[in-house]
C-alpha cells in the first residue's frame, strides 16, 4: 500500500499532461465542428435566396457569421414587400423545396460536447490538488521512520506534490484562455442556428398565408329569388 501511495502523486502529474492534451484535441475538434456547421447554414440560406433579385454580398475577409446574417435580411426584406411581388412567390418555391433536410436543428450534440469541454477545465486545479494530498498521505509514514533516508524521502514526495499543483494550474490557465478563444464562435453559431429557425418558420407561416389566401367571388352576394313577393298594383278590385 506504501509503495502504490509512493507512486500516486508522480502518476497524477502525467495524468493531468495527458488529459490536457486529449482536451486541445477536443478543442480542435469543436472548431472544425463549428465550421462545417457554419458552412451548413451559408450554404442554406444561399440556395434559400438563389434567384432573388437582391443578394447581400460582403467583401471577401470577413467573417462567415456577418454574410449569414446578410442573408437573413435579404430574406426579411422579401418577407416585407407587397403580397403580389413575384420574389415572394420564389423565395416560398425554394425553401419548400430546399427545407426538406432541415440541418439547422441538428444542434443538441455539439451544444453538450462544447458544454462538457468548458466544464471540464474545472477538474484540472482539482487533480492537483488531489496529488498534493496524496503525497503528504504518502509521506506521514516516513514521518515516524528513524532512519536517515526518512527525511530525502519526504522531500521528494513534497517535491512531486508541487510539480501536481503545477500542472493543475498550468493546464486550467491555458485551457481557459483557449476556450475564450473559440467561446464566442460557439455563441454566435447558437445565435444563428436560432434566427434561422424563426426566418424559416416566418417565411413558411407567411408565404404560406399569403398564397392560401385568395380574393373573394360574387358567390358571397345575395340573389332576389323567387322568394320575393311578386306585386301587381291594381289586382284588387274595389
Amino acid at each position: 500500500m506504501n509503495d502504490v501511495m509512493a507512486v500516486l502523486p508522480r502518476a497524477i502529474s502525467f495524468v493531468i499532461c495527458g488529459l490536457a492534451v486529449a482536451h486541445v484535441v477536443v478543442f480542435i475538434v469543436l472548431w472544425r465542428w463549428s465550421k462545417r456547421d457554419y458552412r451548413s447554414q451559408y450554404r442554406l440560406l444561399e440556395d434559400f435566396i438563389q434567384g432573388l433579385a437582391h443578394k447581400s454580398r460582403l467583401a471577401p475577409g470577413g467573417h462567415i457569421a456577418d454574410q449569414i446574417d446578410a442573408f437573413l435580411s435579404d430574406i426579411r426584406d422579401v418577407l416585407g414587400r407587397d403580397a403580389s411581388d413575384g420574389q415572394r412567390q420564389n423565395l416560398k418555391e425554394r425553401i419548400n423545396v430546399l427545407d426538406e433536410r432541415r440541418d439547422y436543428l441538428n444542434s443538441m450534440s455539439f451544444e453538450k460536447w462544447t458544454n462538457m469541454a468548458r466544464t471540464v477545465i474545472e477538474i484540472y486545479p482539482l487533480l492537483g490538488i488531489l496529488g498534493t494530498i496524496l503525497a503528504v498521505a504518502a509521506a506521514l509514514p516516513a514521518l515516524e521512520a528513524e532512519n536517515a533516508g526518512a527525511m530525502t524521502n519526504i522531500m521528494r514526495l513534497f517535491g512531486e506534490a508541487i510539480w501536481s499543483t503545477i500542472f493543475g494550474l498550468a493546464a486550467a490557465i491555458a485551457l481557459m484562455w483557449v476556450n475564450s478563444w473559440l467561446e464566442p464562435e460557439y455563441v454566435r453559431l447558437a445565435e444563428i442556428r436560432i434566427n434561422v429557425r424563426d426566418v424559416v418558420a416566418q417565411a413558411k407561416r407567411e408565404l404560406g398565408e399569403k398564397s392560401d389566401s385568395s380574393p373573394s367571388g360574387s358567390s358571397g352576394g345575395e340573389t332576389v329569388g323567387d322568394d320575393q313577393p311578386d306585386v301587381r298594383d291594381g289586382d284588387e278590385s274595389t
